[in-house]
Order: C-alpha cells, then structure tokens, then sequence
C-alpha cells in the first residue's frame, strides 16, 4: 500500500477516535463539577441544561445513576458540524466523580453517530482546531480537561463516518471502469474524493480517554459497510492505544471482509511531516478488491498472501519487508521474498530479494493498471533478486527474465527476448536505470512492432537475431557490444557488429550509431523498397549516423566484390526530405549491383555529389570508366547539372565532359541514372517521412533553401577524385596503346 493511504487510513482512524471521544468528553463534562453522590437533581442543577436534553433515568443504590443524553454535537469555530450522537444512554459510577481518579462510565450505548472527516490538502484535517460542544443546541464548556474517563462495556449502533481527501489524479484514474467506484464533490473550495462509512457496529469492552495513562480502546467486534466502493467488513477485533506523546500502538487480533484477512501489530508515531511506522502485518489472503477503497484502479480479482514489515528510518527512507509472498492475479503469479529501502531522496536498496514471476502474463500488466495500452499478450518468467545480506549494501537488482510475446489479435509468430543483469529502481534522476543489462532476440519479429509504429507496417518485416548490452536511463540510454543480424524474405543475412548507440531524448531526440557491416545485402533493401534496383551484392565497412530527428549525418566506407563506395553528407527528413550527400567510388560494378540493363559496363570509379530535394536537386558527377575486358582506354564522364519535375514530367539539365571512347548513348544513359536516383530518394523519403509522423517529428521545422542550388555550389568531396584504381587503369589503357 502506498504511503500516503497507509497515512490517510491513520488519520481517518484517529478522527474517528477523537471524535467518538469528544462526545464522551460531553458526558464527562456534566459530571466534571460534583463532588459527592446525591440525587439526579443535584446534578441537573449543577449543570444548569434542560431536562429535555439530559435525563437521569435511574439511580441504583445511590452510586450508580442512569443518564440519557440528546442531541450532542460537535463543530468547529465556523459552525460546520463535525460529529453527532442523538442518543447517548449510559451508567454512571457517582462514587467516582469525587476525588482525583478517573470518572467511571459503563453501559454506554451512542445511537446513529456520525463523525464528518476531511483531510485537507495541507495534510491538516478539520478535528484540528477549535471546537464547540453543544447538547440540545445548548453550548457547553468543557473546561479544564485533567482527569480520566474509564468505560466498560461501549457499544456503537448504526453509526456513519464520511471521509473526504483530496483528489490526486495520479492515483485516482475516472476510467469507465471506476466511475462508478469514485465519487468527487467540491468541499471549501477543492475537489475531494468522498468515502463513507455506514451501518458501523462496535463493542468496546474497556477504554479509556484522558488521565496520565492516555487513551486506549479495546475492540471485542466491529463491522461496517464501506461505500465508493462497497467494501464489507465483517469483523474487526483489537486494542489501540496511545504510546507516548503523538504515536499510537495497535495489536490487531483479525480484520476480515468477505475477500480478505488481516492480523498484525504495530507501532504508528504522527507529528511530523510523514508518519513513522514500526508495523507488522499478515494478509491470508489480502484481496484487490478490498484495496480499491484506497486505489480504486486496482482490479477486483486477484490477492496476495504473506507477511509485510514496514519500519521507519532516520534517512526519511522505510524498510520494506515481505516474506512467504504469493501474489496472484489473473493467470499472473509471483512468489518469493522482498527486501528493499524506498522513500526518501535515495534510490532505492534490496537485499535478501528473491522473486518469481511464475508467470507474469503481459496482458496482467494492463489489467492492473500500471499502463493504460499494451497490446501484446505473452508472458515473463524468471526471478528477480539480490543477493545482499544486509539493508543498504545493494541499491541494484538482478534481472534474469524471458519474455515471450506477441501482437494481440495473434497471426505474427511468438518473438523471445532475453534481458539478464542489474537495473537500479527509484533513483533522484529516474526510476529505472539498466547497469548493464545484456538483452538477446532469439529472435524478434519486426512485425511485433508494428502496434507500436502502424506508418511502418511495410517496412517492419523480418526476423532480427543476436545481443548487445543496455546502459543508462529511459531518456538518456546507450546500447553498446551490439552484435546483430537481420534477415528479410529471400535476401542474405545483413549483420552488424561493434554496435554503438546513444540515444537521448531530452531536451529533444538527438542519436549516435557507429557498427560495422559484416555484410550489408543490398538484397535487404530491396525486400524493404522493392522500388530500389539492386541486386544481390554484399558490402563490408563501417557505418556511422549521428543527428536529431530533425537532421542526420551519414558516413561510411563500404566494400566488396562489386567495389568500393564512400558516402558522407546530411540527410534531413521532414514535410520534403532534403539531403546534401558526396561520396567516391572505386571499381564499381554498377551492373553487379544495379538491376539497370542500361547501365554502363565496367567498372567505375570517380565521385560524386547531390543536394537538394526529392522534387529537385543538383549533382556533380566525375567518373572514370573503365572499358568492358580491359580493352580500349577508359573514358571518363565529368558532368554537372539539375534534376527537376515540372508537373511531374523529369527534367534533367546536364553540362561537362565526356572523353572518347565512352560509348556515345552514355550521356543518355545518364538520364537513366538519374531516373534510378530519383527512385531511390523517392522510397528514402516514404520511409524517413513515415518515420517523422511516427515519433520523430519535433515542433522545429527543417530551414527553407535559399536561391537555387547549381552544379557549382556543391561541396566538392573532399577525398581525392583520383585513386589508386584509376592510376592503374590509365596505366593499362596506356600499355594496350603502345602494342
């Protein structure tokens, strides 16, 4: 339970005691002032009331008077009334009136009571201040309170407590499904949930109020009708006493509803800001739906059995103990033991923890309240545990759990997912943070995932396998000695290794990924953009994107059978995917890697540049091509110019040079390069667009270009155009002239 319930339940407690005994402080009042054992006149004279409102029924052997009292209240300062008894018969011991002992009552009967208790948002309740005691509408001074009162035999019937909080909307959830469990109203001036008490029995065998001993109650039977939400109590037996100055000492021999059981004792000190708490429960069982009278999200079917120690520190933090732990609900079931020190400015500390989650089915998760939508069903086994002997040595606990999991609705295979190592919960700057948690897909189905990204459906495809090591907070988390492969459709498996990524999302999304591929199949893009025209040639290199959701740097060298190709530059995706890309290739086979029958054959090597948009942009091409066989000198292709739509027919404006003996259609063949680069923008800017309305959008929106991008404002690459690849096949261009 909660701090603040735990505390609200003390001062509901309290209020109701106090109140109870503020009305017999009435009764103690009449009597305050005679000293000797006369006849029921002497009192009513005494006390100078009507006899309408105190009436003395009987006097046994001159000792023993039997006293009716009428319509007693209690208000505050302002008038509001706090308590009522219309009817309060009780026997009077008139021996005990003299002296300086405690005034003895028995037989005390309080018809149809009823206490008014509001706590305030300040944590002040309305017992706190002034009160006016009144019987019969006749105001009465209480006086100087310095002797007793001792009661045998105290019987409540029919008595009613309306309780008022403050509502927090944290904890109180006005889902459809606790309307009806909650009840608001408006009380001075703030929204308050409202409880009541109603049909309240008690037999109180012996109490006592006031005198140097202080207060104490013994509580033979109880039961009660709890509303908003209905709650019986069937039985309630124990003693409450006072402890000292402001703290309260409970021995509860059986609590019980018609779902749970509850004994305990316990030691509960107010005064400051927080209670303080030395309590000892035992729940066989304690039922959910019992608890919704405190949180009233909690769902009605499940319990828990065990023993619970809640122990106050001096660090502001409370020691949390539960042993032989069985909580179930649903199909959910943990067992196990639980150590831990919560609270305070701290993080959180366990030690001699071990839970089982046997299983804990993720559509309980839900179902209990702790998220408002997960639509997966599966289930997580495992223990979580520390191995810590004594309090504050461990402020981590260990994870070793599987979860396997799936989309509700099903018709996507069960995806498992590994998570082992220590995580540290309730700390000053997050919840949860992972100390190095290692986590292994074997294996996640992409298409798990697309709940919770529907824009990528098509995109989300395939099947990812292996591990990597989670560091750090939800808003600030880094994933390092990653080590995955990824395999789509008919295409090879793509893998990278050495993952590296840094991911914060506060004050805005901004990223870091470095891996190495080992391989990437370009096959794997075509089974994601089936626009793209690639074949099925594999590049090995490293990979590097940095950035913000708004703007991201590429930078990677890649290589293989079909070549090498370096790319650098900023991608920026927003309403217009916009990018500003160069990069250099060497002994490309542009055949081997694009399906195009139109593309040049041999191999190429040179740079290249692009920036702009998907609906315009400007290149700078500078390639050497190396003629098909090694026959014949290369040429080379030296051009820039703009790509454009102009209602949505492709224009393209191209100027440079073209040396013999590149075939003479190469120039045409350009264009057809370009209409391959525009299909593969045009599919990067689905994706990466998709991808901004999926959760990356941010309010700044990506800076409008200025003026005209021309060939001659690109950045020109800064590696040099001319490599040891095109040496080479100058070279051998020049030997096959000289034979």
């Amino acid at each position: 339970m909660r701090r603040r319930y735990a505390r609200r339940a003390g001062l509901l407690l309290s209020g109701f005691l106090g109140g109870l005994l503020l009305v017999l402080l009435v009764v103690y009042t009449y009597f305050r002032t005679v000293t000797d054992s006369e006849l029921a006149e002497r009192i009513l004279h005494d006390i100078d009331l009507p006899a309408e409102v105190m009436q003395i029924e009987s006097v046994e052997g001159d000792t023993i008077a039997q006293v009716t009292v009428r319509d007693v209240e209690i208000r505050d300062e302002a008038g509001t009334q706090l308590a009522t008894a219309p009817l309060v018969r009780l026997s009077v011991d008139l021996t005990s009136l003299s002296g300086g002992g405690p005034i003895e009552l028995s037989e005390v009967l309080l018809s149809d009571p009823s206490v008014n208790f509001v706590q305030f948002p300040n944590g002040e309740n309305n017992f706190g201040g002034v009160l006016r005691v009144t019987a019969g509408g006749n105001e009465v001074d209480a006086g100087e309170s310095g002797r007793g009162v001792v009661i045998r035999n105290l019987r409540i019937a029919g008595g009613t407590v309306r309780w008022a909080a403050p509502y927090e909307p944290d904890s109180v959830s006005l889902g459809a499904a606790e309307r009806g469990n909650v009840r608001l109203e408006r009380v001075g001036g703030a929204v308050m949930r409202v409880r009541t008490v109603q049909d309240l029995d008690v037999w109180v065998p012996a109490a006592r109020a006031g005198g140097a001993e202080g207060w104490r109650v013994q509580v033979a039977a109880a039961s009660a009708q709890l509303t908003d939400p209905r709650i019986r109590v069937v039985s309630m037996a124990g003693t409450f006493e006072q402890a000292g100055e402001g703290a309260a000492r409970f021995a509860l021999e059986n609590l019980r509803t018609e779902g749970s059981a509850l004994t305990g004792e316990g030691l509960v000190t107010f005064g400051g800001e927080t209670p303080q708490f030395d309590v000892t429960l035992r729940a066989g069982p304690l039922a959910f739906s019992d608890l919704r009278w405190f949180v009233p999200t909690l769902p009605t079917v499940g319990q828990v059995e065990g023993s619970f120690a809640l122990a106050s520190r001096e660090t502001g933090q409370t020691a949390v103990v539960a042993r032989d732990l069985v909580v179930t609900a649903y199909d959910s079931r943990i067992t196990g033991r639980f150590s831990a020190l919560v609270g305070g400015e701290r993080p959180a500390s366990f030690w001699d923890t071990r839970l089982v989650l046997d299983p804990l089915r993720i559509q309980t998760i839900e179902q209990l309240g702790l998220v408002e939508d997960l639509p997966y069903a599966g289930e997580i086994r495992g223990t979580v545990s520390s191995e810590a002997v004594e309090a504050g040595t461990a402020a981590a606990l260990a994870l070793d759990l599987t979860a396997s999991f799936t989309p509700e609705g099903g018709g996507v295979p069960t995806s498992t997912v590994f998570l082992r190592g220590p995580v540290t919960v309730g700390g000053s700057d997050a919840a949860v943070e992972l100390g190095g948690v290692q986590i292994a897909f074997e294996p996640l189905h992409l298409e798990a995932l697309r709940p919770l990204a529907p824009e990528q459906a098509e995109r989300l495809r395939g099947v990812i396998r292996g591990t990597a090591i989670l560091r750090g907070t939800p808003t600030a988390l880094r994933v390092e000695n990653g080590d995955l492969a990824y395999a789509v459709g008919q295409a090879a498996r793509t893998r990278l290794t050495g993952l590296t990524l840094d991911l914060r999302t506060d004050p805005e999304v901004r990223f870091r990924l470095e891996a190495r591929a080992e391989p990437l199949a370009l096959a794997t893009l075509a089974e994601l953009f089936p626009a793209f025209p690639f074949r099925t040639a594999t590049f090995a290199g490293p990979i590097l994107v940095e950035g913000t959701s708004r703007e991201f740097r590429v930078d990677t060298e890649l290589s293989g059978p079909a070549g090498l190709i370096a790319l650098n530059g900023t991608i920026a995706p927003g309403d217009q995917l916009r990018f500003d890309l160069s990069g250099r290739v060497a002994s490309f086979n542009t055949q081997g890697v694009l399906s195009r029958p139109t593309l040049p054959e041999g191999p190429v090597t040179g740079t290249f540049a692009a920036a702009g948009t998907v609906e315009s942009f400007a290149f700078n091409v500078d390639l050497l091509h190396e003629s098909p066989g090694g026959v014949g000198a290369p040429g080379r292709f030296a051009v820039g110019g703009n790509f454009r739509r102009v209602a949505g027919e492709p224009i393209v404006d191209v100027a440079g040079n073209v040396t013999d003996p590149v075939r003479t259609d190469l120039l045409a063949e350009q264009s057809k390069l370009l209409e391959v680069a525009q299909i593969l923008v045009t599919e990067a800017n689905g994706f990466l667009g998709s991808l901004q309305h999926s959760g990356l959008e941010t309010r700044r929106r990506p800076r409008a270009v200025r003026g005209r991008r021309t060939a001659a404002a690109l950045r020109r690459p800064e590696r040099r155009t001319v490599g040891r690849a095109e040496r080479r096949a100058q070279r051998r261009a020049q030997r096959r002239a000289q034979r």
